[in-house]
């Protein structure tokens, strides 16, 4: 995304130094897929 333009440096700095704690946050609340979910 950052060759394409749609990201700048100070975005992509950002994101790594919370990288750790995005990571937490993600395995404490997954997202379902859709398609994995039985109707």
């Amino acid at each position: 995304m950052v060759v394409s333009g749609k990201l700048d440096k100070h975005c992509v700095n950002a994101l790594r130094y919370h990288q750790e704690y995005l990571k937490q946050v993600i395995d404490t609340h997954p997202e379902i897929d859709p398609k994995d979910r039985i109707n």
